[in-house]
């Protein structure tokens, strides 16, 4: 008995032995698809993206690295050019690409989507945001995941509220409706900006900004003040074209909107995305401008405090622009150092899927897909859906070139010291102008 005893104790042991060096063996075997992502808006969603894949999916496993933007493009770059491996897929803004794709980093996806096409490829998605992920030849390297454009917001409520209408009918001469140039927006901003509890300090502005110097938005700023004045970057040789009488005066008119007519708080040159879209949606202005996820944002009520009254339209322009916006947009890219690119891709084909783009909905991110813009229980929930579409219609180019990144920094100091006032508009353009065409010349542009 007490041998009998011995040898089932053994042989328990020996079962338990086996069964963890079996599950060793599994947890070696299965695949870890590590990922570098930002840090910001899209965490939420793509945390339940990756989870509903590795539910379905439970030999590979997806470890997410999370960096905040200002920190993204070092890293990636650090990790790209030292060809490490450590990371199997970067969701990378388009703004990166041009880099990304010329300096040979990334592995084009065209024979694995030639395999294993994603679902509807590629009629439902936009053309618009199959553009900014390809090389010349039209070898595609990512992805689609979410998207932008830049839209404009307004306070329904203020412009639709009959008083309202009267008094700046009577102070301005036209109907209060959104602005469609930027003499009409300089007018409202300036008619809604307020002391409201007559305390002797402005309360309530006409607009708000994000002009925070090193975050993400304030090129983009400059950007669309540039386009919707008529005005491009680069010329087709390369060469700087921003720095005219006419760019010098749309980058002017930014700065005073802050500076000389107050349409905009001052904090505004702390602001960044998240800090310009809160204090719109925290009903402190009466319109804004930002990224598209702010639309959705505006129907949350725990994220909003104007549900129902947040109204769309397109970009004021200027004399000689047109109402133009811009995207960039985020990809799904495979480093072509991957070990593992086979399910990297099974993972960025799924969560671009059109289930987890109607996905990005429910956590107010953006779609890229057609059929979840055009989807009518989402148009009639959200009825911002037909204004991004409308949107796209006319988008103006950001330089695609993989200097970009470096554009970005000179545009942007030039633009932060007219914000401070420590030069004029056309002295900071023709510096940045002239630092630009240096970068180029570097580069092997021209001589």
């Amino acid at each position: 008995m007490f041998q009998l005893k011995n040898e089932l104790i053994i042989w328990l042991l020996v079962i338990l032995i086996v069964g963890a060096f079996s599950t060793q063996l599994l947890a070696a075997e299965k695949i870890v698809i590590n990922e570098m992502m930002f840090s910001g808006a899209a965490q939420e969603v793509l945390i339940e993206q990756a989870k509903r894949f590795m539910e379905e999916n439970p030999d590979i496993e997806v470890n997410i690295t999370w960096v905040d933007y200002a920190s993204l493009h070092e890293k990636m770059m650090t990790e790209l050019v030292g060809g490490t491996g450590r990371y199997d897929v970067m969701a990378a803004i388009t703004d990166f690409m041009p880099e990304f794709i010329g300096g040979g980093y990334l592995e084009p996806l065209d024979s694995l989507i030639e395999k294993d096409p994603p679902e509807g490829w590629p009629d439902d998605f936009p053309d618009s945001l199959l553009r900014y992920q390809k090389d010349t030849d039209g070898k595609i390297y990512g992805l689609p995941w979410w998207d932008g454009p830049v839209m404009f917001y307004y306070r329904k409520d203020l412009f639709e509220n009959p008083q309202e209408k009267e008094n700046f009918q009577k102070e301005y001469g036209y109907e209060l409706n959104p602005p469609m140039t930027w003499k009409e927006f300089l007018d409202i901003a300036q008619f809604f900006t307020r002391d409201t509890d007559q305390n002797g300090t402005v309360d309530f502005y006409g607009a708000v900004q994000g002009a925070r110097q090193g975050g993400q938005n304030l090129v983009y700023d400059v950007l669309l003040m540039l386009f919707t004045n008529g005005i491009e970057i680069l010329d087709e040789n390369f060469k700087p074209v921003f720095n005219t009488e006419a760019g010098a005066e749309a980058i002017q008119f930014y700065a005073d909107l802050m500076n000389k007519y107050k349409v905009s708080p001052q904090a505004s040159t702390t602001y960044d995305v998240p800090e310009s879209g809160d204090f719109f949606l925290n009903g402190n202005c009466a319109m804004h401008w930002n990224w598209a996820h702010i639309a959705g944002f505006a129907e949350d009520p725990e994220k909003s405090k104007i549900v129902g009254n947040c109204g769309y339209s397109l970009m004021p322009k200027g004399e000689n622009g047109s109402n133009k916006s811009l995207i960039s947009y985020w990809t799904y890219a495979i480093p072509k150092a991957s070990k593992n690119k086979e399910a990297t891709y099974k993972y960025i084909k799924f969560i671009t899927s059109k289930e987890m783009d109607k996905l990005m909905v429910e956590y107010y991110g953006q779609p890229v897909r057609l059929s979840t813009w055009n989807d009518p229980g989402f148009v009639e929930k959200y009825p911002f859906f037909p204004w991004i579409a409308k949107t796209h219609e006319d988008i103006g180019v950001v330089p695609q070139v993989p200097e970009f990144t470096q554009i970005n920094d000179v545009l942007q100091i030039a633009a932060s010291k007219v914000i401070a006032q420590q030069t004029d508009a056309k002295t900071a353009l023709d510096e940045a102008a002239q630092m630009i065409e240096q970068i180029m010349r570097e580069q092997g542009y021209y001589d």
